[in-house]
C-alpha cells in the first residue's frame, strides 16, 4: 500500500489524477506495487470526457457519482477503497449490490464495512470522508504508513 500511496503522492505533484485506482490497476513484482491503468488520467482542473464510459463506481467517491467531480480527494477515495479489496482478501467491494444501489448508499452516507480500530480501519475511514476536503491525503498516508513500517521493523529487531 506504501507503493500506491507514493505514487499517488507523485501524481499529486504532477498534476495529475489518476481516476481509476484500484485492484485491477496494480501491478505486483515481488513485493513492489506499481499503479497502472492511465487511460483516463486528467490533469487537475481538467474536465472529463463525456463521452468515456465508468468501468464502475464500487470505487468512485460520492462527487464522482453525482457530479464527476474528479480530485486528487477522489482518488484518495479510491485508495480507501483498493486498501479495503487488500485487506479483504480481493473480495469485490459492496458485494453484489448493483451499480444504481452501490450510488444510493455511498451517496446516503453508506460505507464499505471495516470494523474495528485497527490502523488500516481508521486509514479507511480517513479516505472515505464525505467532504472531500476532509479527506486524508497522499502525503499523510505515506507518513502514516511509513511510520507503521518502521515501528514494526523496530519491534522485530527487539525480539
Amino acid at each position: 500500500m506504501l507503493h500506491i500511496a507514493k505514487a499517488l503522492s507523485y501524481l499529486e505533484s504532477a498534476d495529475i489524477i489518476h481516476t481509476e485506482v484500484s485492484a485491477r490497476n496494480v501491478l505486483m513484482k515481488g513485493d513492489t506495487a506499481k499503479l497502472s491503468g492511465f487511460g483516463h488520467a486528467m490533469m487537475s482542473g481538467q474536465k472529463p470526457d463525456e463521452s468515456v464510459k465508468e468501468i464502475s463506481r464500487r470505487w468512485n467517491a460520492p462527487e464522482v457519482m453525482k457530479r464527476r467531480e474528479y480530485s486528487f480527494a477522489s482518488d484518495i477515495w479510491s485508495f480507501g477503497v483498493l486498501f479495503w479489496e487488500v485487506m479483504n482478501y480481493g473480495q469485490i467491494p459492496y458485494g453484489y449490490m448493483s451499480e444504481q444501489e452501490i450510488e444510493e448508499y455511498v451517496t446516503g452516507g453508506g460505507r464499505l464495512v471495516s470494523k474495528g480500530f485497527e490502523t488500516h480501519n481508521v486509514l479507511m475511514r480517513r479516505c472515505w470522508k464525505a467532504d472531500p476536503r476532509e479527506r486524508t491525503t497522499s502525503r499523510d498516508i505515506v507518513a502514516e504508513l511509513q511510520s507503521r513500517i518502521q515501528s514494526s521493523s523496530k519491534l522485530d529487531l527487539s525480539e
